[in-house]
């Protein structure tokens, strides 16, 4: 269940941003840490308007939770 997690909440940020070096898994999986580094980019871009509707397009697109821990 975690990696189906990792798989759909990695294809969500890799639609918006394409990181660079190490910041993905051996999986090719987006790292947890360049996970919250895509959630603040995009925040403060203003791709998302806030927390929330980051939460609910992820949700429509890969029916994924994105758990508060990625916004800290």
């Amino acid at each position: 269940m975690e990696r189906d997690w990792d798989e759909k909440v990695s294809a969500f940020f890799l639609e918006y941003v394409k990181p660079q070096g190490n910041a993905y898994t051996p999986d090719g999986n987006l790292k947890f840490t360049a996970i919250q580094v895509s959630a603040r980019l995009l925040l403060e871009q203003k791709v998302f308007e806030s927390k929330e509707d980051m939460r609910t397009q992820a949700m429509i697109d890969y029916k994924v939770v994105l758990p508060e821990t990625i916004f800290e």
